[in-house]
């Protein structure tokens, strides 16, 4: 009679819906301090009967897997973006990891989509300026053939209007 006991009271415990829930946040890809707050959430309750509040922590669970998908989407779009430096993705992405909600995600996307836009604005002026340059280097009569090799050499090296603008001097 006290194996059924101890059987029915196993059963009963590993089909709680604290415990269920604890290792289904356990088991997600979620960031571990997001685990570990919604775990202590679930310890915090002290009677059983508080289905309300772990109702809430459930969605609450939910409501972080979106996020943590919609995170996910958002790096993998920065990755994706042209014209961005290594820092300029990273410090996206860092944006992103630090948003608390869609919003947020949506807000630091579109930031990284629009540095990719203006870098690809630059990257062309940069390069009309570099070809003007070289055009007008072409024409200059009172250098010699090596002095223009050596001009055109240096505009291509900048890294910049300034730079095109300081080589062409």
């Amino acid at each position: 009679m006290c194996s059924k006991t101890l059987s029915n009271q196993f059963k009963i415990i590993s089909v709680s819906p604290e415990l269920t829930l604890k290792k289904e946040i356990t088991a997600s890809d979620l960031d571990a301090k997001v685990k570990e707050d919604l775990n202590a959430k679930i310890d915090a309750l002290t009677d059983p009967k508080e289905s309300a509040k772990l109702l809430e922590i459930k969605k609450e669970f939910e409501a972080a897997k979106e996020l943590k998908v919609e995170k996910d989407k958002a790096k993998e779009e920065i990755g994706k973006l042209p014209n961005l430096s290594q820092d300029e993705v990273e410090k996206a992405n860092k944006a992103v990891d630090a948003a608390d909600d869609k919003e947020a995600v949506k807000k630091a996307l579109d930031e990284a989509k629009k540095l990719s836009t203006d870098n690809t604005a630059k990257i062309e002026a940069l390069k009309k300026a570099k070809e003007e340059a070289k055009t007008a280097i072409g024409k200059l009569d009172n250098l010699s053939d090596d002095d223009k090799t050596k001009a055109v050499q240096a505009v291509e090296d900048a890294k910049d209007q300034d730079g095109v603008k300081k080589a062409f001097r």
